[in-house]
């Protein structure tokens, strides 16, 4: 049986401990975000994977990884985004598309970006992240109250 993991590790370094218990679990796919990496991810810890990352520019902040069982049939799928993103094409028990995502709060999320990203992965699709759910798209209220207060509402 094939078992994803999803998680937003805020630094795989610093919390690199807990990835190692997670990884015993043995799942096929892990889709982190917030991996905080100023390079491609390659580890020990990582041997029975293959990861597909991005490293973050300048600062470290965000950037994303998919690990996949080195078993798995698999083949990256190259995005054109200015998203934070990664997809890879799995055969498990059936051929889908996995595609990792982290959008920071920081940053507006543009449901056309969303929707491009989404046209570019071959279905079916699944797609794991961190939306960060604090965003007025989702409408929470920290971020809606001023957007009403403009309108008078």
């Amino acid at each position: 049986m094939a078992a994803f993991l999803q998680w937003n590790c805020r630094g795989l370094e610093k919390n690199r401990s807990d990835l190692e218990i997670l990884i015993k679990q043995d799942p096929s796919i892990i889709c982190l975000q917030e991996t905080l990496a100023k390079t491609n991810i390659k580890m020990k810890y990582f041997q029975s994977y293959n990861v597909i990352s991005t490293a973050v520019d300048g600062r470290a902040c965000g950037g994303v990884a998919l690990l996949v069982k080195n078993k798995t049939p698999q083949s990256q799928v190259v995005l054109n985004t200015t998203l934070q993103a990664v997809a890879v094409r799995v055969t498990l028990h059936k051929t889908l598309t996995i595609c990792c995502i982290y959008c920071p709060p920081s940053k507006p999320l543009n449901i056309g970006d969303l929707e491009r990203l989404y046209q570019q992965l071959p279905q079916p699709v699944v797609l794991l992240g961190d939306f960060n759910a604090h965003n007025i798209m989702w409408g929470d209220d920290n971020n809606v109250k001023p957007q009403l207060k403009k309108l008078g509402i």
